[in-house]
């Protein structure tokens, strides 16, 4: 398959299923969505002071004009070509893929209706279960690094991963507290790592002598996950809502999102370990 050949490269064996679920049948999902009837759309659409079980969990999966779609299947595809470079485990990925297409949805809808329902009137988009994959990458750099380069990484790699999106969004924002309280948390985090980080260096640096055609795609694939896993934050952190014709397109649930793309992962991973050490004793 092409698309492996020259762009995947996993300690995961996926398999041709695999790439038609994630490439193939849930762009094509939401393809069909969007193409859905507007009475049909209508009735599908999350009115926070009007929900439905059918609208807290469907209106996750519309969009409100081609661009939107665009812009997401743009960046759910870029993320799932990354996690699929990246994972190590492929039932923690299903698990939390699930969770982020099934769960996620009235999640994210329960918060838009007890918090949000009086600053808008409609929210739909896939945005929020795109951002809950792009949290999951953080969590699937984390495991990736551990399991390849330095099995002793400790949690504090997701934290220094965290401040360091708090410190580009402090930028952004001009907000000099938490660009204060960050930069001390990185020197911290910096300091704990440093050994994880040290040979981590070492370990890749024997593999920047490959020839530069089998080169170039990993140090593609590495830039583009670090500056996603530093920057993707900020891009999920815009100052208001996004509005899009008349529809409200709700960017908080996007943070939601995010955070459930961190818990889930690690919920599994501390579930899986209790298991384990249970069976030992």
């Amino acid at each position: 398959m092409e698309i492996k050949k020259y762009l995947i490269n996993s300690s995961v064996e996926w398999t041709s299923r695999d790439y038609a679920l994630f490439f193939g049948l849930i762009p094509l999902a939401l393809i069909l969505f969007f193409v859905l009837p507007a009475d049909l759309q209508n009735q599908i659409i999350l009115k926070p002071l009007e929900p439905t079980l059918l609208s807290a969990f469907f209106s996750n999966y519309l969009h409100t004009n081609l661009e939107h779609l665009v812009g997401n299947l743009f960046s759910y595809l870029t993320v799932m070509l990354l996690l699929f470079n990246l994972e190590t485990d492929k039932k923690r990925f299903y698990f939390t893929a699930l969770v982020m297409l099934t769960i996620l949805p009235p999640i994210s809808s329960t918060f838009i209706i007890l918090v949000l329902s009086r600053i808008i009137s409609t929210s739909v988009g896939f945005s929020a279960i795109v951002a809950g994959l792009l949290g999951y990458m953080v969590y699937a750099l984390y495991a990736y690094v551990k399991r390849n380069y330095y099995s002793q990484l400790t949690y504090n790699f997701l934290w220094l991963l965290l401040m360091l999106n708090v410190f580009v969004w402090s930028i952004s924002w001009l907000n000099y507290d938490f660009l204060l309280i960050s930069s001390i948390m990185i020197i911290w985090l910096f300091y704990m790592n440093r050994q994880a980080i040290k040979e981590t260096l070492l370990k890749i640096r024997p593999k920047i002598r490959k020839p530069l055609k089998k080169l170039l795609p990993q140090v593609g694939f590495i830039l583009l996950t670090v500056a996603l896993a530093v920057l993707g934050l900020q891009t999920l952190l815009t100052r208001d809502f996004a509005s899009q014709g008349h529809l409200m397109i709700n960017i908080p649930a996007h943070y939601v999102g995010y955070l459930c793309g961190l818990i889930f992962p690690l919920i599994y991973d501390n579930f899986v370990r209790s298991k384990n050490d249970n069976k030992g004793t």
